[in-house]
């Protein structure tokens, strides 16, 4: 650390030494704190002490018991050659503001690590697959955990006393809020030995804004006897019910599965569950990549997808809307224009199921001012191969021409088409099969 003194000599040096005992990258924090007046009187007096022979200061460190946030200072004298300049050694360990995880006891979920100026924080999303990991090489040796609804507490830090953290005579820092009303222990105190990792999925079915943890494992090797982890602070969010969705031309808006702050689920199709899916302005909804392509091409080129693709614009008039159900994803095109033709509308939504079904609802398709071609139901990408057979009637997409296969539909739009399907036709579902989709109407 470098402490410039008012007086505008060179800056001091801060040196901070573990007199040999394990500090796990632990900072002198509050300590440091405590010397910057020392340092600056110190570095503003070096000439004159220099030339009376001071050769070094040492300044050691001991943990008062009786106070965990004050840090009694004795300062003693030593060899230095360069004037101006004061090195402050730090003797035993000092307990970091968060504890961290270690070899000896991990707590983590989804393998997220936290830093000593931090918590581990970790914000997963309702019904999402998780895992919890709890990884310790003092195998045979007793352990527990300790959970809370309540926030952690920081220990003491650089300057700042810490929120009630308490640090151990050994350096580390129990985070976990022993005041907390709801403080429960995983394995009642009764300290069982730890005997393999632990790694426990789970999923949370409701919203939770904090679930604290902190574990412990016993130690022959530790000065304190046992080891800590990290402190793991768990956020649970449902996410919001729906979000807009792309606006213009050719455009995409892009999601991740059960990420935050969105909280949107994966998304099956053709055997695949896609964590990667975007949804287009023509009109569908593609897999893994987000292809913004207005041409319409046969289903087995491009990524997967659904949807009612054509050359559609929001700009000409519409909306898109992205809905999280809770079981799946439903995105609704509301009254969306063709390319180029102002007063156009057509209205139909897209809705993928968790058992991985697939379903175009509410369909209004409206006529084109001039001919326009439009893929009406799903598709498997490149590779993925169709399943024979036709679907049942009546599918025909008004004046246009069909052609394609059970799991595929294409329509020709004349320029006198009509306002939507034939035969009052407003929704169609696929039904997974295994090896690709059944039809119904």
């Amino acid at each position: 650390m470098m402490i410039r003194s008012r007086s505008g000599f060179r800056p001091t040096t801060l040196h901070a030494a573990s007199n040999g005992s394990s500090m796990k990258g632990r900072a002198a924090a509050s300590t440091v704190c405590a010397f910057v007046s020392t340092v600056v009187a110190l570095s503003a007096a070096a000439p004159a002490l220099a030339q009376e022979g001071l050769e070094e200061i040492v300044v050691t460190a001991q943990r008062r018991e009786t106070s965990l946030q004050t840090t009694p200072v004795a300062i003693t004298t030593g060899a230095i050659n360069a004037v101006g300049w004061v090195r402050f050694t730090v003797a035993g360990p000092l307990a970091s503001e968060w504890e961290t995880n270690n070899a000896a006891m991990d707590l983590n979920v989804n393998g997220v690590q936290n830093t000593p100026t931090t918590p581990n924080d970790v914000t997963v999303c309702v019904n999402s697959p998780n895992t919890l990991n709890i990884l310790s090489t003092n195998v045979g040796l007793g352990w527990d955990m300790a959970y809370g609804l309540l926030p952690g507490v920081s220990g003491p830090g650089a300057c700042t006393p810490g929120t009630g953290g308490i640090p151990t005579p050994g350096g580390q820092t129990i985070n976990i809020n022993l005041g907390d009303p709801t403080l429960g222990f995983f394995n009642a105190l009764l300290f069982p030995p730890y005997l393999a990792p632990l790694s426990l999925p789970f999923s949370i079915a409701a919203p939770i804004p904090n679930i604290s943890a902190q574990a412990i494992v016993f130690s022959v090797t530790h000065p304190d006897g046992f080891e800590l982890s990290a402190l793991l602070q768990l956020h649970v969010l449902a996410g919001p019910p729906s979000v807009a969705g792309p606006i213009g031309d050719d455009a995409a808006l892009s999601f991740s599965a059960n990420v935050g702050p969105n909280c949107f689920p994966a998304i099956s199709m053709y055997g695949t569950t896609y964590t990667q899916w975007h949804v287009i302005t023509n009109g569908r909804v593609t897999m893994g990549t987000a292809d913004t392509s207005f041409t319409v091409q046969p289903a087995s080129t491009g990524p997967a997808f659904a949807g009612c693709w054509a050359d559609f614009n929001t700009v000409i008039g519409g909306t898109i809307n992205v809905v999280n159900t809770g079981t799946g994803v439903r995105v609704d095109y509301n009254g969306i224009g063709y390319f180029g033709q102002t007063g156009t509308a057509s209205t139909f939504n897209v809705e993928f199921f968790a058992n991985g079904d697939v379903s175009l609802g509410a369909l209004a398709i409206g006529a084109p001012i001039a001919p326009v071609n439009m893929y009406l139901g799903v598709g498997p990408g490149a590779g993925g191969g169709l399943p024979g057979g036709v679907p049942p009637a009546p599918w025909a997409l008004g004046s246009g021409t069909y052609a394609g296969t059970s799991s595929e539909a294409i329509g020709v739009f004349g320029s006198a088409g009509p306002t939507s399907i034939v035969n009052g036709l407003s929704s169609v579902l696929f039904t997974n099969n295994g090896s690709g989709y059944t039809i119904s109407l």
